[in-house]
């Protein structure tokens, strides 16, 4: 395709995206059927909880946080997308424990998790020393915060992004 038509394509994607009539995700993203208002990307990379797995999401794009499953269907969906694309391994979640109660990365406000998403005999802070979260096939178990897994970032769509492929 010669550059004149590459640039008009490029125009009329982002006139449509702006104005709302179509909603992609950009590079390195995907949006994920039954999670239609966030765009995902997952890293290949492993780290910490904190810092590293929240940096690099922030990397990413400002406002982008690690995955909050806010819903079984939610976390149905995502878990089924990353199976499609042969990951079978746990992922950090944007989820942890302050003073007793589940924090979302996102807002730092409480989160209570609804108890269908947690996976049997969770969450159980073993030894006192569980106060992040991670899901593995759809559902979620407290984890030590010290762990290196893989992760998930989301974002709300139409919300500017730095574009890379290094993760």
């Amino acid at each position: 395709m010669n550059k004149v038509v590459m640039i008009a394509i490029q125009f009329l994607l982002q006139l449509a995206y702006a104005s709302g009539g179509l909603e992609l995700c950009p590079n390195d993203f995907v949006g994920v059927s039954g999670a239609d208002q966030k765009c995902y990307f997952y890293s290949k990379t492993v780290a910490r909880y904190s810092p590293g797995a929240r940096r690099e999401c922030a990397k990413l794009t400002p406002t982008a946080v690690l995955f909050e499953p806010e819903s079984v269907e939610v976390a149905q969906a995502v878990w089924n997308y990353l199976a499609t694309k042969g990951v079978k391994t746990k992922i950090w979640t944007g989820l942890h424990k302050s003073q007793g109660n589940w924090i979302k990365h996102s807002n730092n406000k409480v989160f209570v998790v609804p108890f269908e998403l947690w996976g049997m005999g969770e969450p159980n802070n073993h030894n006192n020393e569980e106060n992040c979260v991670q899901m593995t096939n759809g559902v979620l178990q407290d984890i030590n915060c010290d762990n290196r897994l893989h992760f998930v970032c989301e974002f709300t769509k139409n919300i500017t992004m730095n574009t890379r492929s290094e993760m």
